[in-house]
């Protein structure tokens, strides 16, 4: 609950909002970490840029994108995939509207979350349990635009849904969401 930026509990299970995501117990993890708890970092964007940053100037690349992933579970879904905490070096939709599909009809409205997608692809490689794969790396994929700079504040935001405009909208806000310190 400390962790989380909201909450709220059942009898079985405590969900949590933490930094725009649904997530399970805040993102804290106690698999793989030998009686300890794992955290996110207090700053996942940061620490990706930075991560970022070292790989280009220590190997002398250009183009190198960085995700940082964590896993989760699905409603109706059995088991959890990948999901991306935070990115950086590339843009993380690719945008359809306008193009035309296989049979000459237009595209109005298909955006693909690339960042989404590549985070579960490299969390099924990296795996769950005694793998120790604690990266993945992803190569020729022709459809990734690389960029320079770090993610501005517009295209994170812009991967987040409002409560508002969320398609879950009327389930979650039925929730009565509480703040740690502040029940």
């Amino acid at each position: 609950k400390k962790e989380a930026d909201s909450y709220f509990s059942t009898p079985s299970r405590t969900f949590t909002m933490k930094n725009g995501f649904l997530i399970s117990s805040s993102g804290i993890d106690e698999s793989n970490a030998d009686g300890k708890y794992i955290l996110w970092p207090e700053s996942p964007q940061k620490t990706t840029n930075d991560i970022r940053s070292f790989l280009q100037e220590r190997y002398s690349l250009k183009n190198v994108g960085v995700i940082m992933t964590d896993s989760r579970s699905v409603p109706f879904r059995r088991g959890v995939v990948g999901m991306p905490i935070a990115y950086s070096g590339f843009f993380s939709m690719k945008d359809y509207r306008g193009k035309k599909d296989i049979f000459g009809r237009e595209i109005k409205s298909v955006r693909s979350n690339l960042v989404d997608s590549l985070a579960s692809a490299a969390v099924m490689v990296m795996g769950e349990c005694d793998e120790a794969t604690p990266l993945a790396v992803i190569t020729d994929i022709p459809f990734v635009e690389f960029k320079q700079e770090n993610p501005s504040a517009e295209e994170l935001s812009f991967l987040q849904v409002s409560l508002e405009e969320d398609i879950y909208a009327p389930l979650l806000k039925k929730v009565n969401w509480k703040i740690f310190g502040k029940e």
